[in-house]
């Protein structure tokens, strides 16, 4: 079956135009997924590459979808005295990204039997003082412990200068009183993770680096992963800096074993593709204690993640994590199956802000770029466009935006660039060429699976186009000689031999991508018997029914105004 199936540029009416042909139950469109693909990461690049030139940004950005990569680039130095740039394969650390895995640890001891999640933590650890009788192990998981969190206990600016053993860290915090009833209120706790990690130790009879690296980098295959130090040698790992008086400078020293299990760990963005692809896919725990690892219980946190919605409603399961000199985000949609992973070693919180412009791209809602573009910029751009086939796109100025208008409804485009503008939903983006001049001479608009170029004309030949195009709608007349067209189309596609001479040289590449399936169905349907004008639809293309031997369709065409095929379909008719 072929469909007969019009993609309009400027919306999503049915009644608009634009070509495609759909084959079977299978979509194809002219440069498909790829180009989609290709769209993604080229607003990915422009979003994350003004925040590496302007000194915001070093690190490595990963985003994929369903297991396919959208990016995965370094960018920026991994170490600036010795100009290593930064790659997919760069080890960062992952400050409170480590938390994830240690409720993943606690997870998979439930599951073997060593443990109860709902269960008081004074059951495991007897010695542990009077105040935290009422604590669990999910009040630890979800910061609802009320022990007080060692990073923010006045007097300790050098706590994490020398190396601490857990039990080190937690004598800090044991005797000190709960800052509220456990599982009453909401308050992050680094100690509170530092607990679950002596915790995993004391079950285990490993120590919490042995466990991570045993139950879960190795069997995953998380190669360059591991447990951070301060002073054993590991290769390929980054550098972390901050901002200083005079640039750049590198960050002031601590020590890993300060961090443990509430952040010592450190890995590269395609080993933690690798951890996302695993957790989420069954291989990691079991479903239900998946289930329960992302239900969040207070302030959307819920085992070392923090689970909210998106824009469209989907959750979205994420965590950052910051740690001298190193920034990290983590963000999964498990509807997409999408992963975003930005790992910097430059302080600054810019690793958030391009994980949230990633996750926004890969799910086509708005991201508004770090640029703004001036009135007289917009004011070259605007005016009426032709494309190949005659269709007209005229575009307007809206105080500091682009309208498009067409025939679909109007678009509005937000600049991306002095020459690039997107709309609302990034669905629809449009490239300006200029001329010497500095003023708009085409545009390259863009959809999903199709790039069509539109000349800039005058405001006297659009109204010649439209009046035109109105008249032949107006009489109902059909396009000179589109009937020998269709006959002629249906004949040599049939064949397998079309004259793309006499085809829009955009939809000639189209026919030749699915030549075959095309003419399968032709040869299916039989000799045609009947042929009939309909009229001209409301684009100015001409209906046919057709009959064929075994089905009868709907056949339109339209015609550029030089009388060059630019789309043809055709969709069989309920019998």
């Amino acid at each position: 079956m072929i469909n007969v199936h019009r993609i309009t540029s400027f919306g999503s009416d049915m009644n608009t135009r634009r070509l495609a042909v759909l084959v079977g139950l299978g979509v194809s469109f002219l440069h498909g997924a790829a180009s989609a693909a290709r769209s993604e990461l080229l607003r990915m690049q422009r979003d994350i590459e003004p925040r590496v030139a302007n000194g915001e940004f070093m690190g490595s950005v990963l985003v994929a979808r369903a297991g396919k990569v959208l990016i995965n680039k370094g960018y920026g130095k991994a170490d600036l005295a010795w100009q290593i740039p930064n790659s997919p394969t760069t080890k960062f650390r992952l400050g409170s990204l480590t938390k994830q895995f240690t409720a993943a640890a606690i997870l998979l001891l439930a599951e073997r039997g060593k443990l109860n999640i709902d269960d008081p933590l004074k059951k495991y650890l007897a010695d542990e003082p009077a105040a935290w009788e009422p604590i669990t192990i999910f009040n630890l998981l979800t910061h609802t412990s009320g022990i007080p969190n060692l990073s923010s206990i006045p007097g300790r600016p050098d706590a994490a200068l020398r190396p601490a053993t857990p039990e080190q860290l937690l004598v800090v915090v044991r005797d000190r009183p709960l800052d509220f009833p456990p599982g009453t209120k909401w308050e992050y706790s680094n100690s509170g993770y530092d607990v679950l990690g002596y915790l995993i130790e004391k079950l285990s009879g490993e120590t919490y680096a042995k466990f991570v690296q045993d139950n879960i980098f190795t069997p995953l295959g998380m190669k360059d992963s591991g447990y951070d130090s301060s002073t054993e040698i590991i290769r390929q790992h980054a550098v972390g800096y901050v901002h200083g008086a005079d640039g750049l400078a590198v960050a002031p020293y601590v020590d890993m074993s300060t961090f443990y299990s509430a952040g010592a760990l450190y890995s590269t963005t395609e080993d933690l593709l690798k951890w996302e692809e695993a957790l989420f896919g069954g291989k990691v725990v079991s479903p239900a204690s998946l289930a329960r690892m992302i239900t969040p219980f207070k302030n959307d946190y819920a085992f070392g993640l923090e689970v909210h919605a998106a824009a469209n409603g989907d959750k979205i399961v994420s965590h950052t994590g910051q740690v001298s000199g190193f920034d990290a985000c983590l963000m999964y949609v498990p509807a997409e199956k999408l992963t975003v992973i930005v790992l910097a070693n430059l302080e600054g919180r810019a690793e958030y802000q391009i994980a949230t412009d990633m996750l926004k791209i890969a799910l086509h809602e708005r991201v508004t770029m770090p640029i703004t573009v001036s009135a007289r910029t917009i004011d070259r751009v605007t005016g009426p466009y032709r494309f190949a086939d005659g269709v007209l796109l005229t575009v307007r100025k809206r105080d500091a935006h682009i309208q498009t208008e067409g025939e679909g409804p109007k678009q509005d485009l937000y600049a991306e660039s002095p020459w690039e503008f997107s709309s609302e939903t990034n669905n629809l983006q449009i490239k300006f060429e200029h001329d010497r001049e500095g003023r708009a001479a085409a545009l390259i608009l863009t959809v999903p699976g199709q790039q069509l170029r539109a000349q800039r004309i005058t405001e006297t030949e659009a109204k010649q186009i439209a009046d035109a195009v109105a008249d032949r709608i107006r009489n109902q007349t059909a396009f000179p000689g589109s009937k020998a067209d269709v006959l002629r189309i249906i004949s040599e596609t049939e064949a397998g031999s079309p004259d793309y001479a006499q085809m829009d040289p955009l939809f000639a590449a189209f026919i030749r991508q699915q030549l075959t399936p095309i003419k399968a169905a032709l040869k299916a349907w039989g000799e045609v018997k009947t042929i009939s004008f309909k009229g001209v639809d409301a684009t100015g293309a001409d209906m046919y029914d057709v009959a064929f031997e075994k089905t009868n369709t709907l056949f339109v065409i339209r015609l550029t105004p030089y009388g060059k095929i630019a789309t043809w379909g055709m969709q069989p008719k309920a019998q």
